[in-house]
């Protein structure tokens, strides 16, 4: 089986990483893609606590059949991608992995903890940030729909209906 990896804060979830999650899927004939939102990432802040962010993904992606949220990464003290990949590829060996990576993420990845050996060990997918193409550009990001909360202004159609509604209920963001 092949299989995609995607982590990430998910700070919160937007409708971008549903559509080009999709799109990759198809496009690299992929049957699963497992969604694993970071505990402690070292490289960045989250916003919202690692059990908002882990629900909104949840709500995110209930419909969709070939996304699944795994909680490898829970409780860790700093999630490295290295650990992770480590504990997945022993779990799915008899399987085909590709690590998928945003390309603001790839820019730096020489910054992460060894990154020569994770790519080294997976074939590495990189979601653009500009057309490509397979791959549409959408120009949605986590960090616009937390300014745009604490600025009060609507993030309509940038997250699934759920996930607004959960961020609301919530108070997530406004700071």
């Amino acid at each position: 089986m092949k299989i995609g990896i995607f982590g990430g804060r998910f700070d919160p979830v937007h409708i971008a990483h549903i559509i080009l999650l999709r799109i990759i899927a198809e496009v690299y004939e992929l049957e699963r893609i497992l969604l694993i939102p970071a505990y402690n990432p070292p490289h960045k802040t989250v916003h919202a606590s690692y059990e908002h962010r882990k629900n909104m993904l949840e709500l995110a992606i209930k419909d969709e059949e070939n996304l699944q949220l795994i909680e490898i990464e829970k409780k860790k003290n700093i999630s490295y991608t290295f650990d992770t990949l480590t504990f997945l590829l022993d779990i799915y060996k008899h399987d085909k992995l590709y690590l998928i990576i945003g390309e603001d993420e790839w820019k730096t990845f020489n910054t992460w903890y060894k990154y020569e050996e994770i790519e080294n060990s997976i074939d590495i997918i990189v979601m653009p940030r500009e057309e490509k193409k397979k791959l549409p550009l959408i120009q949605i990001s986590s960090t616009d729909i937390r300014k745009r909360i604490k600025n009060h202004l609507s993030i309509r159609y940038m997250v699934p209906y759920e996930v607004e509604t959960y961020i609301f209920k919530h108070k997530l963001y406004r700071r």
